[in-house]
């Protein structure tokens, strides 16, 4: 069952990153992001592009804040065949971003053995601190896809799939599968990703503000899930 839990809310999209180091086998690079908190487990991902050492991702992550002196880390690896590669990275506290809207390049540290002189390498992220909102946060699950979180399209709010509709009359479907319209009034949006949608809501039973994650699995992989 979907707990609500009163936070902050970080909006924060990776836009591009530019002069990435490349990998001395391929050349080149397969770069994604990954976003670690140090104020909760929460952890996010962007997709992998292909073949550029200056992607652009411009996906977009909602992060509940519970601490306002936390620090978020963003590293950028190389998608590899067997074991990914870390590139870069840099680590900024969240409350040199907490007022206003921000667009900035920030320069990536980069690994020992990816050093080739002096290093360019640089992030794009915009940033802005939504205060006192609400974050509803997905129910324990060992899979994403069995979240309440994950839906079948970015435009519909309902995460039951065609086949539960059609038996939900005949058998009772569980609190963590029923469409989230049922729970929460789906208003608007608040960010878009490359695969989710986050909305500002309200909770119908307690009429209190809520925030809910959509997230298209027909745009992704299970592989995008592991970190």
């Amino acid at each position: 069952m979907a707990q609500k839990t009163a936070a902050n809310l970080f909006t924060l999209e990776i836009r591009e990153a530019k002069a990435l180091p490349v990998s001395e086998k391929k050349g080149t690079a397969d770069p994604y992001c990954k976003i670690k908190t140090s104020f909760g487990k929460h952890k996010y991902k962007t997709r992998a592009l292909i073949h550029t050492v200056s992607p652009t991702w411009s996906d977009t992550f909602v992060v509940p804040v519970s601490d306002p002196k936390g620090q978020i880390t963003i590293s950028v690896w190389d998608k590899q065949s067997f074991r990914d590669d870390k590139m870069c990275s840099v680590t900024f506290d969240v409350a040199t971003y907490a007022q206003g809207k921000h667009d900035v390049w920030i320069p990536l540290e980069v690994e020992p053995a990816r050093k080739r002189g002096e290093s360019k390498s640089a992030i794009r992220l915009i940033m802005e601190m939504q205060h006192d909102g609400a974050y509803v946060s997905p129910p324990t699950s060992p899979t994403p896809t069995s979240s309440t979180s994950t839906t079948p399209s970015a435009t519909s709010p309902s995460i039951a799939s065609p086949s539960l509709a059609s038996s939900q009359s005949a058998k009772k479907v569980p609190p963590h599968l029923q469409p989230i319209s049922d729970k929460y009034e789906v208003g608007k949006e608040l960010g878009r990703g490359g695969f989710s949608v986050l909305s500002q809501g309200e909770s119908r039973p307690t009429q209190e503000p809520a925030a809910t994650q959509d997230i298209d699995k027909n745009k992704h992989t299970p592989a995008d899930f592991v970190l």
